[in-house]
C-alpha cells in the first residue's frame, strides 16, 4: 500500500490546513528576525477565495527583508488551488512553476506530496517559508 491516499474529495480541508500552518509560520517572521526599527524580516500571506475572476483559490506568500545597511529583498511565492482537486499549483516569483499533491498520510494527517517525499501540512510550511527566509536572509547570518 502507498504511503498516502489520494484526497480529492477532502481537498478543501487539506488546501486550509496548509494555509494555516504557512500563515502561522510567517506571522512568526518578525517575532524572530527584527534586529533594529530598521532591519528586520516580515512574512506576509493573503489568501483569496473570490472565485468571481479565476476559478481558482490562491495564496499569495511574500517574505520582505527591510535593512538600511543591506538594502532590501523580497521572495514571493503564489500557490493555487481548484476547489474539488488534489494538486496545489505552485509559482515562485511569478516565473518558476510546478505541481505537488495534496493528500492524507498513512497517520490520517494532512499532507503534500511534493515529487515523492511527503510531508505534513506543517513541515511543508515550514519548509516553504524557510526557503524563502533564506533568499533573503541578512548576508551577515549566513
Amino acid at each position: 500500500m502507498s504511503e498516502s491516499r489520494s484526497i480529492s474529495k477532502n481537498g478543501q480541508d487539506c488546501w486550509r490546513a496548509v494555509v494555516e500552518e504557512i500563515q502561522n509560520n510567517a506571522a512568526t517572521l518578525e517575532q524572530n528576525y527584527t534586529r533594529t526599527m530598521d532591519e528586520k524580516i516580515v512574512g506576509f500571506v493573503m489568501p483569496e477565495y473570490d472565485l468571481t475572476h479565476t476559478p481558482e483559490w490562491s495564496l499569495h506568500i511574500e517574505v520582505l527583508r527591510y535593512s538600511v545597511r543591506f538594502g532590501p529583498a523580497s521572495c514571493k511565492l503564489q500557490l493555487y488551488y481548484l476547489p474539488g482537486g488534489s494538486a496545489m499549483r505552485r509559482v515562485l516569483e511569478l516565473s518558476k512553476q510546478d505541481q505537488v499533491s495534496l493528500v492524507i498520510l498513512h497517520d490520517d494527517q494532512v499532507g503534500v506530496d511534493v515529487h515523492g517525499r511527503f510531508l505534513t501540512a506543517k513541515a511543508f510550511a515550514d519548509q516553504t517559508i524557510q526557503q524563502m527566509f533564506e533568499k533573503v536572509n541578512f548576508p551577515d547570518a549566513r
